[in-house]
């Protein structure tokens, strides 16, 4: 299954603050994850909001290492 090549869809819940975009896409990156389409959700001021990405083809191996290393991230909620 780590070899299964498809689109992937990621929901992100992550506190607003600036730099936690560029947080996420250079992980994406590293695994080399291309983003097709991303959203972020409108929210209130100081309330965790969502941010949806819609990938490229990517491989499910590194998909689950990218998962791994954005869950860890201080601003993922």
């Amino acid at each position: 299954m780590d070899q299964l090549v498809c689109p992937y869809y990621f929901r992100v819940t992550v506190l607003d603050r600036p730099g936690v975009l560029s947080l996420i896409t250079t992980i994406l990156g590293k695994y080399a994850i291309s983003i097709k389409s991303m959203r972020q959700q409108e929210h209130d001021s100081n309330e965790p909001v969502f941010i949806v990405f819609m990938t490229h083809q990517a491989v499910e191996g590194d998909v689950k290492n990218a998962i791994k290393e954005i869950d860890a991230l201080d601003v993922c909620t």
